[in-house]
């Protein structure tokens, strides 16, 4: 049962509660969370106030009608805004969007969702843009300010405020970074897409290429360091240090996972965590940590020629590497 004394004091004298029973919805392949009436045991409206109650109710209703937990009702008329990290948090750590949100966000009320792998976090404010919520289902960001329920857990992630804080602008930035990017200009849009043209879809490299050239790049000591799978002393814990090497391997294959699954296999990180179902839908834990590195690597490596037509050598000589290109020798490192 949840710890009442573990929620943040300003939810608790309000009747905006509901219960939550998981469903799996057979058209998505996916469990849904739908909200239940506490006073009825049925189906609620989270536009109808008489289908809420109080956390009390809400919290008797999940014994009475076997519910799994329960939710608030988020309205215009609190001025709370709730966001929603989903699946950022692997073995406890957040990856990097979940960590780059933390970081700016100012010291609020945070916890861990029901599947403890994502995160809820609830800030006095403004829902930015057309005032209407907004969902990133690719990268698992979401954020509402009214007509939406969150599941409440009372799990704070590790030392967050009690309280709920007012916005520092940080709403306004997590939602044109994640939720509505600005769109670029015809001009910007026409050469991006001339050059997605110009430039074939995948790696640019065979595995055996790729690895010889992140060895000899400048932070070549760093991924031969991963590459061996000694992450100790250097990263907080080894997901960290997978999610390092991902994404060293999304840069030099230009974000092909088949290809990045193939090397990471080959590497010192590579252990049976990989293949195991750790989220939603039955992805992996090694699926999960390739997508977020791709996702979060902006710029790859791409051949300013053609390497079929410019032939490509990297050699050590003297302690130090140096690369080929026809009669041309440049020092790496």
């Amino acid at each position: 049962m949840i710890d009442i004394s573990r929620l943040p004091k300003e939810l608790l004298g309000l009747s905006q509660y509901v219960g939550w029973k998981y469903e799996f919805d057979h058209k998505t392949q996916k469990q849904k969370k739908p909200p239940f009436n506490p006073h009825t045991g049925y189906k609620a409206s989270i536009t109808d106030p008489k289908t809420w109650g109080t956390m009390e109710q809400a919290l008797a209703a999940v014994e009475k009608y076997k519910l799994n937990g329960i939710g608030f009702v988020f309205t215009e008329e609190n001025g709370i805004i709730a966001n929603d990290l989903d699946d950022c948090l692997i073995d406890g750590q957040p990856n990097e969007l979940a960590a780059s949100v933390l970081a700016k966000i100012p010291q609020t009320y945070i916890e861990v969702s029901p599947s403890g792998n994502g995160l809820h976090f609830l800030l006095y404010g403004k829902m930015p843009g057309n005032g209407k919520g907004k969902k990133n289902d690719s990268l698992g960001v979401e954020m509402y300010g009214t007509s939406r329920y969150f599941t409440i857990t009372g799990n704070r992630y590790t030392n967050c405020a009690d309280n709920i804080a007012h916005d520092n602008g940080v709403l306004e930035w997590i939602y044109s970074t994640y939720l509505s990017p600005k769109k670029q200009s015809k001009s910007k849009k026409k050469a991006d897409n001339q050059a997605n043209i110009q430039q074939h879809i995948g790696s640019h490299l065979t595995d055996e290429r790729l690895l010889e050239m992140a060895n000899a790049a400048k932070d070549g000591a760093a991924f031969d360091t991963l590459w061996r799978g000694s992450w100790q002393g250097k990263y907080p814990s080894q997901s960290e240090a997978d999610f390092a090497l991902c994404g060293k391997l999304a840069f030099w294959s230009n974000r092909d996972e088949e290809q990045m699954h193939r090397l990471f296999r080959q590497s010192g990180l590579m252990r049976d965590k990989w293949d195991t179902p750790h989220f939603a839908g039955g992805l992996t834990y090694g699926q999960v940590t390739v997508r977020n590195a791709c996702d979060f690597t902006k710029e790859t490596y791409t051949p300013k020629t053609p390497i079929q037509q410019t032939p490509l050598a990297v050699f050590e000589q003297g302690g130090a590497y140096y690369r080929k290109r026809g009669e041309n020798i440049e020092r790496l490192c």
